[in-house]
């Protein structure tokens, strides 16, 4: 994707399924100058090296990490899962390195970008507004796991209306998580 210059704030950027902006009105993260360019590089490379649609991602907050980590950590799914620094403490001793040939756990994604990818097969979030919008772009099926404010009513949408993909319940467990990611990652149900 190309950038005119930060400078320029006169300049137009065309993003997938969004009005032109001026280069003042893109997030940060996107703009070349970007202080996680290095990790979004990295992930973006491993996608392009995988030609099936099969990762799951994850964003999610520290109260719900730990019932949340052994959901896609028990399926056979490669997945993405961005984990705050300052809750990825919440973690287990050793869940890392257990998930380490199929989970990739990083502190920031470049979402968007992510989430369009062909190897992404779906995405587990609280249906946050933009995630809402850039889950819409994609196309992906969700599991949704809302929290308050606008998710629910988002994830109402999402699951119910536009038939996208499932809703955990509350109290969380994990096989509930396990069961809505094996059934949202299989293409052929969407």
């Amino acid at each position: 994707m190309e950038f005119p210059p930060e400078d320029d704030l006169d300049a137009r950027v065309n993003l997938s399924g969004l009005l032109p902006l001026s280069v003042a009105d893109v997030s940060s993260f996107l703009l070349p100058s970007n202080p996680y360019k290095l990790l979004s590089d990295a992930i973006l490379k491993l996608f392009r090296a995988i030609q099936k649609a099969s990762w799951v991602f994850m964003v999610l907050s520290i109260e719900e990490l730990a019932e949340m980590a052994h959901g896609p950590a028990s399926t056979s799914r490669p997945f993405l899962w961005v984990v705050r620094p300052d809750c990825s403490v919440v973690l287990s001793e050793g869940y890392l390195d257990s998930v380490a040939w199929r989970g990739m756990v990083v502190p920031w994604s470049p979402q968007d970008l992510v989430l369009a990818h062909p190897s992404t097969a779906c995405f587990l979030t609280h249906c946050g507004w933009n995630s809402t919008l850039e889950t819409l772009a994609a196309g992906l099926p969700v599991v949704a796991f809302p929290q308050w404010g606008d998710q629910c009513t988002d994830a109402k949408y999402l699951v119910e209306e536009f038939k996208m993909g499932v809703r955990i319940g509350t109290p969380l467990r994990r096989d509930s998580v396990r069961d809505a990611v094996v059934h949202c990652s299989h293409p052929w149900r969407w």
